[in-house]
């Protein structure tokens, strides 16, 4: 149902891409922990499921982004909200990693 928003998506997290690709791809098969966070909290209803009935939604664990300018690695982004944060997160921020030729997510358990 969300692909008929739009044909690429960009995902940011506190400002800056986490993850690109065309809208199918991404929607269908996010890479990103936050994006795949972030589909977790979607209504029933918006994710294909039936909106009839009440239920609670999940919500991402942790402290939502505090600007730290001095901050590095993808410590100051998502890495204290992640639930597969490894040790590299701590030390640096990832580079985009080129999935496909069209989708991309900056995530280290994407490198090789």
């Amino acid at each position: 149902m969300l692909e008929g928003f739009a044909d690429r998506v960009l995902v940011l997290y506190a400002g800056r891409v986490v993850e690109t690709g065309p809208a199918s791809s991404v929607l269908s098969s996010p890479r990103h922990p936050y994006t795949q966070a972030l589909l977790r909290c979607l209504p029933p209803g918006m994710a294909g499921g039936l909106a009839n009935h009440k239920q609670c939604l999940p919500v991402i664990p942790g402290e939502a982004f505090v600007s730290v300018a001095a901050a590095e690695g993808c410590r100051c982004l998502f890495e204290p909200r992640c639930v597969e944060r490894m040790v590299i997160c701590t030390e640096r921020e990832p580079e985009m990693i080129q999935l496909s030729s069209t989708h991309g997510a900056s995530c280290f358990k994407h490198a090789d």
